[in-house]
């Protein structure tokens, strides 16, 4: 059966990122419980939606946060970005065009900027503070198309993100 040997390669992926961990990942958290402003995650495409998951997840927990989408951030939505305020952007290739102009603001403003990608050569990853990267060089898909072991990697990176900021914070329901 075919989707056994999808879960086995799922499993894989994790078992690669939890063997070679980003070590960037803690100096984050401590910016991220320690910022004066919003954590804003950005991203484009299934990449923009995993963005707005651990937006709102991070809200969760007790961290103030909101989804950037970049396209309208160079179209006047810049403006909800501040200093104080620390970016997490999320970009498999990390070459995505819609985000330059958005790594251009944050740079030019001293923002401090996370990239979780695969690509750690991209151009995403050589202008951020902080590089959380990940192996997904194939997907389940057949025809290596739709975002699959990708996304799995770069959500549970995500989560890991809001996890340990709640532990680190003490947020609890009470």
């Amino acid at each position: 059966m075919k989707y056994k040997n999808d879960i086995e390669r799922i499993v894989e992926s994790l078992d690669t990122l939890k063997n070679n961990f980003p070590k960037d990942f803690p100096l984050l958290i401590d910016d991220i419980v320690s910022i004066k402003g919003d954590v804003i995650t950005v991203g484009i495409g299934k990449s923009g939606i995993i963005a707005t998951k651990l937006s709102s997840t991070l809200c969760s927990v007790g961290v103030r946060s909101f989804f950037v989408h970049p396209v309208e951030a160079v179209h006047g939505d810049l403006g909800r970005v501040r200093d104080g305020d620390l970016c997490i952007v999320l970009s498999h290739s990390g070459n995505s065009p819609e985000l330059k102009g958005f790594l251009t603001y944050c740079t030019l403003n001293s923002i401090p900027v996370c990239a979780i990608t695969n690509n750690v050569e991209s151009y995403l990853a050589k202008n951020s503070k902080y590089l959380l990267n990940y192996r997904a060089d194939s997907e389940i898909c057949p025809n290596n198309l739709a975002p699959t072991i990708s996304t799995t990697v770069a959500i549970t990176i995500c989560d890991l993100i809001a996890v340990q900021a709640m532990r680190q914070t003490g947020f609890s329901d009470n």
